[in-house]
């Protein structure tokens, strides 16, 4: 019995003592993970444990430590607390889309996009180039036709787009109206019955033929002093009464005309124009 008691007696969760792992010192841990003796022993084996390396962050140079002592192979993978919190943002954030700069093929402004083959910097000048597409392929598809001016007498293509087909231009135009217009007032002033009546059609009528002397006109010089020209002349004069209608309108030349003067001469038509 005295010899059982004798004998030192041992606590069931008693701690051993270890080797420090930076000095080789035995001491009683107080975790089963603390692997130094000291916190100078701890720096020390981090310290050798550790390497240079560059933060995979912002770049620069570290001594990257072991953490949990040197078994580990695990080293620091940033360089400070702020690095490691910004990556790790980085990483849980969408990633970002990129912007690329190009030009206007409108326009010709640069501007900023998600793709680098966009074409337009926006929908108005999407649709101007849709306008001027559709334009191009109606110039490329229309065919111009040839016109004679029904009051110079000039041959003229009218371009795209443009509806003229009896006059050349708006001078042209006004002019013939002019004329009309005129003789309408000569007519009314003279308390005569008034009728609109466009002297083409009473030249095309009477094949621009002269009717009183029979010799052709010239289309070329009407509207000139030539002898001639064609001239809208009336039958009855509107000095002796005359109305001024398709009825009482021949084509003549200049030179009959003035030749005529205010007398009566010539034939009414049964048929207008």
């Amino acid at each position: 019995m005295a010899d059982r008691d004798s004998t030192p007696k041992t606590r069931k969760n008693a701690v051993l003592p270890i080797p420090c792992r930076a000095c080789g010192k035995e001491f009683k841990p107080r975790k089963k993970t603390t692997k130094f003796c000291c916190r100078a022993c701890q720096f020390e084996g981090q310290r050798t444990a550790g390497q240079w390396a560059d933060c995979e962050h912002c770049g620069s140079r570290f001594y990257a430590r072991a953490w949990q002592g040197a078994d580990r192979k695990s080293l620091q993978r940033y360089c400070t607390k702020a690095c490691a919190h910004d990556a790790l943002r980085l990483e849980s954030a969408p990633p970002r889309q990129l912007v690329h700069f190009v030009a206007c093929k409108c326009c010709n402004r640069t501007f900023a996009a998600p793709r680098s083959d966009a074409a337009y910097c926006g929908a108005e000048c999407r649709r101007e180039s849709a306008r001027q597409a559709a334009r191009a392929h109606g110039e490329r598809a229309h065919k111009a036709s040839s016109h004679k001016c029904k009051e110079c007498r000039k041959v003229f293509a009218p371009e795209y787009g443009d509806k003229r087909r009896a006059f050349c231009s708006g001078l042209c135009a006004g002019r013939h109206q002019r004329r009309i217009r005129r003789s309408a007032e000569r007519a009314r002033m003279r308390a005569a019955r008034v009728e609109s009546v466009n002297p083409l059609k009473v030249f095309e009528r009477d094949g621009w033929k002269c009717m009183l002397c029979g010799r052709r006109t010239l289309k070329s010089k009407r509207g000139t002093t030539h002898p001639r020209a064609p001239e809208l002349d009336h039958i009855v004069t509107l000095a002796e009464g005359g109305e001024h209608s398709y009825r009482n309108t021949q084509c003549a030349c200049r030179e009959c005309n003035h030749a005529k003067s205010s007398a009566s001469r010539g034939q009414l038509h049964l048929l207008g124009c």
